[in-house]
């Protein structure tokens, strides 16, 4: 019976993990950088660009009134055509 080859456990330095000799996958990975959320930082971010939840509102708001737009536009341009 063939004995299983053993898997290390480690990958070596400077080796990725998806190395078939051909082709490098992964070679550019970075680790995602670590944001700490802390009350001081959310109060700045809301004075400094404005409170997420409103912008996020007030962006649906414009695309509503758009939508709407268009509709009532399209609308008349049919009604002049006939």
């Amino acid at each position: 019976m063939a004995r299983k080859k053993k898997i290390p456990t480690f990958i070596p330095k400077g080796v990725t993990p998806f190395d078939n000799g051909k082709v490098k996958i992964g070679i550019n990975y970075q680790k995602p950088i670590y944001v700490e959320h802390d009350s001081d930082m959310l109060e700045i971010q809301k004075w400094l660009i404005g409170d997420p939840a409103k912008l996020r509102k007030e962006y649906w708001m414009n695309v509503a009134y758009m939508l709407t737009l268009a509709f009532v536009l399209l609308v008349i341009i049919l009604q002049g055509s006939t």
